[in-house]
């Protein structure tokens, strides 16, 4: 959709914004940049903790309302609970910017931990996205960002349901930028290679896994997702990610892309 530089921002995706995963992060930029802009939030995280000091600090600066709701994404019937408990809310903007993993070789991973993962990363979003997307579009306007990752872009050794969830995020997301469109919804499917936010840093990278690509800031993410919503189907943030993006997937040939990757998650929490 195209950009309509009259419109301020509220004015385009309404009073309040949705934000699943939140605690930290990505969450954290995204919730300040909204809160900046006037947006009341809902914040959906199960880090209670962590909600609750996000939410003192966006009143005590921003003056804007924030609802924060300790919740497990990996539920999906209690998620659509809250969203029952919420239907008198004009919710314009959702971002869903959770993601579980399930790191490590395929052989040694439950099928319990790869469960939570298509729960957290496939199930939670589209319910939120089915349930608020209507709503949405009977108004004629909103905006929906699913963080997928680069991951998605090819086989991804270790880490493999990860990736593949993320594959459907990466095409939810396009198809709604395209489906959406004219019922005046813009939609952005996010595909970040490696951010510098806490839940990165806790899967011990090294140095020299990131010496070459180092990740993006947090901040410079969000500022990116939100200057390509409406613009774009999809996004990479961060210009040295974009050319290994490019690289990967249309110059390398495929099967030397997943040995890379194969490559990569070895090194990660090496001396």
């Amino acid at each position: 959709m195209s950009e309509r530089p009259s419109d301020t921002f509220l004015e385009r995706y309404g009073r309040w914004a949705l934000i699943a995963g939140s605690a930290e992060g990505m969450g954290i930029a995204y919730a300040e940049r909204f809160a900046r802009r006037g947006l009341d939030l809902v914040l959906l995280d199960r880090d209670g903790a962590g909600l609750e000091a996000q939410a003192k600090t966006l009143k005590a600066e921003h003056g804007v309302g924030v609802r924060a709701i300790r919740c497990d994404l990996a539920d999906t019937e209690s998620v659509e609970k809250i969203l029952d408990g919420l239907e008198k809310l004009e919710i314009g903007m959702l971002v869903y910017n959770a993601a579980a993993a399930d790191s490590g070789p395929w052989l040694e991973v439950p099928l319990a931990r790869k469960n939570m993962v298509v729960s957290v990363n496939v199930l939670t979003p589209l319910a939120l996205v089915d349930r608020l997307s209507r709503k949405m579009a009977a108004r004629g306007r909103g905006g929906i960002i699913l963080t997928s990752s680069m991951s998605a872009l090819h086989g991804a050794p270790r880490q493999g349901v990860y990736a593949a969830t993320k594959a459907f995020d990466l095409i939810l997301g396009e198809t709604l930028w395209a489906e959406l469109a004219e019922h005046g919804v813009d939609a952005l499917a996010f595909v970040p290679g490696m951010v510098n936010t806490p839940s990165f840093v806790r899967t011990g990278a090294n140095r020299s896994a990131t010496a070459l690509m180092p990740p993006v800031e947090p901040e410079q993410a969000v500022d990116e997702a939100l200057a390509a919503l409406g613009k774009y189907p999809s996004w990479i943030p961060g210009r040295v990610w974009r050319a290994a993006a490019v690289a990967l997937t249309k110059i390398v040939p495929r099967r030397l892309s997943i040995r890379f990757t194969a490559d990569r998650m070895k090194q990660f929490g090496k001396s």
